[in-house]
């Protein structure tokens, strides 16, 4: 008996935890909302404040109305300079509280954004998607990391004889780390846009995915991966058309101690500018030796150019130069390297094929006063040319060029020793060093 009252009182208890705790995590998440609007928009170290835009960005109203299973939001954000018209935007959030936010999975809560905008920007909206509305959904997890899913409805529009239209696009991006971390996704099946002469661009496929680390030694600093892709492009204006089909963009920064550099790549499967077609297109480059610290200040020194928006007169041209000087010349300082790994394309005649390299010998040399002549002598460069006759051809040929001009110039740099050629192989091999250009061994004056 006395076991069976244990379990009715476990159960009790149990169930009254779970009751009230939708109370305590509300009271946990108002706290937690009112303290990251102050942090973003209010106050002298706001975000807004930090880069110069507290006089032009105004948090006219802020209301929390906290009930025991749900919570509700609104903000309201005035956006103008003092004197000047004023374009408000209102954000209302529906708050549902954890553990069970709106009974549909475990989370600290489920938020619902609403983005309210002026009558006359609703108006131009309701023509656009009709009374389909894009929404913003967020859940909340109990580690305090989130996920943010967008929707954005189909929809077109028309102007001036000026046409849109989309289908529906989704992104998502999912937090952690009190918001330092992100990963992020965007996807649109296809966008088109048509003129009245039938002119436009159509766009099929558009991705956008990576993700950001922030650097804790450097606040302005992130790292991460980023890829862009799209599946085709068609692009017509006076006469002209350009098409490309699977293409991608990715690129990678990185931070080790006081050492940052990137990579990218842009890699295109196919390229046509009117009856010329290029395939396989290819850059892949980078850059290494790039000092974080001075990039830190870079950033800082850049964000007071925004700064005083709504008194442009107020920013001080001399003193704003002088702040992107010092880190300037210190970024050059630390020997950044430049890398050109491939710049390539495809013919049915053959590859064209560019790389190459570029870095400071000893730029801890370089001042403001020897910037000049300093850089000259400590730059190191080298390029590397491959291709063939044909392809040249036939590449200068589709651009409206004739094969003819091709022939004549590559003799006459044959004959220079600027290019060399075997059979219809084409080779060039080109560096600079000590303020002397060699092109395939060959010393051309510069006059430096």
């Amino acid at each position: 008996m006395k076991k069976g009252r244990s379990w009715i009182v476990a159960g009790v208890l149990l169930i009254g935890g779970v009751a009230g705790s939708p109370l305590l995590m509300g009271q946990g998440i108002e706290n937690a909302v009112k303290g990251g609007v102050d942090k973003a928009l209010t106050g002298p170290t706001s975000l807004l404040a930090k880069n110069g835009l507290d006089s032009y960005v105004k948090v006219k109203e802020h209301l929390y109305n906290r009930g025991p299973l749900d919570s509700t939001e609104i903000l309201k954000v005035d956006f103008g300079c003092p004197g000047q018209p004023v374009t408000q935007l209102e954000l209302r959030n529906k708050i549902q509280h954890g553990p069970f936010p709106g009974f549909s999975g475990l989370g600290l809560a489920r938020v619902e954004t609403e983005v309210i905008v002026p009558p006359e920007v609703q108006t131009q909206l309701s023509k656009a998607f009709g009374d389909k509305k894009w929404t913003i959904q967020t859940l909340v997890n109990f580690d305090g990391s989130s996920t943010s899913t967008l929707t954005l409805p189909a929809g077109n529009m028309a102007q001036d004889g000026t046409r849109m239209e989309w289908q529906a696009g989704t992104g998502q991006v999912r937090s952690s780390g009190a918001g330092k971390n992100a990963v992020y996704s965007l996807k649109f099946p296809k966008a088109v846009m048509t003129t009245e002469n039938n002119e436009g661009i159509t766009l099929e496929n558009l991705r956008l995915e990576g993700n950001t680390q922030q650097v804790i030694e450097y606040k302005n600093l992130t790292q991460g991966n980023q890829r862009a892709s799209l599946g085709r492009m068609n692009f017509k204006a006076e006469g002209q058309t350009v098409a490309l089909e699977n293409m991608s963009v990715n690129t990678n920064t990185r931070i080790q101690g006081d050492n940052s550099g990137f990579d990218f790549a842009l890699e295109a499967g196919k390229l046509s500018v009117g009856t010329q077609t290029l395939s396989d297109v290819t850059l892949k480059m980078g850059m290494e030796q790039l000092k974080a610290s001075s990039l830190q200040q870079l950033t800082e020194a850049s964000r007071s150019l925004s700064s005083n928006v709504c008194d442009p007169a107020s920013a001080d041209p001399t003193m704003l130069g002088l702040k992107l000087l010092s880190p300037m010349l210190e970024l050059i300082q630390s020997g950044p390297r430049l890398r050109i790994d491939r710049l390539a394309f495809k013919v049915p005649e053959g590859e064209t094929v560019l790389s190459g390299s570029a870095e400071f010998a000893d730029a801890s040399r370089v001042n403001v006063t020897n910037f000049s002549t300093v850089a000259l002598e400590q730059l190191r460069a080298n390029l590397k040319f491959n291709s063939s006759q044909k392809a040249l051809s036939s590449v200068v040929a589709g651009f409206g060029g004739t094969a003819f001009n091709v022939e004549e110039g590559i003799t006459n740099l044959e004959t220079l020793g600027y290019i060399k050629k075997t059979g219809d192989a084409l080779s060039s091999d080109l560096k600079f060093e000590n303020k002397k250009l060699m092109v395939n061994g060959q010393e051309i004056p510069l006059g430096l």
